[in-house]
């Protein structure tokens, strides 16, 4: 559903995100958001959905990548339903924090 490296930097990025919050440290949305907005535009230009479905379930359970797959999932239906790019963030955003 996502490239290689951007599942790589999303779970970076989540990473980094939940261990600022668990150690109470300031957090910025700005990587989280960046990440949001890289996922949304893969899933947009992908044609691939079906093929794309099916890759995304060969992934581990981990809490990161259950993350990154809520919200490319959530993207993927939310594309399906025809919401605007606005909106995908916005489910996109939620999904991450699954």
């Amino acid at each position: 559903m996502i490239s290689h490296d951007t599942r790589k930097r999303a779970l970076h990025t989540l990473h980094e995100t939940f261990y600022k919050a668990v150690r109470g440290k300031s957090l910025t949305l700005k990587p989280v958001t960046n990440l949001v907005d890289e996922i949304i535009d893969e899933i947009l230009q992908t044609k691939k959905s079906v093929i794309s479905l099916v890759q995304l379930r060969r992934h581990d359970d981990s809490v990161f990548t259950h993350s990154v797959n809520v919200a490319a999932l959530s993207v993927f239906l939310g594309k399906f339903i025809g919401l605007s790019k606005s909106e995908l963030r916005s489910v996109a955003m939620g999904g991450d924090c699954a």
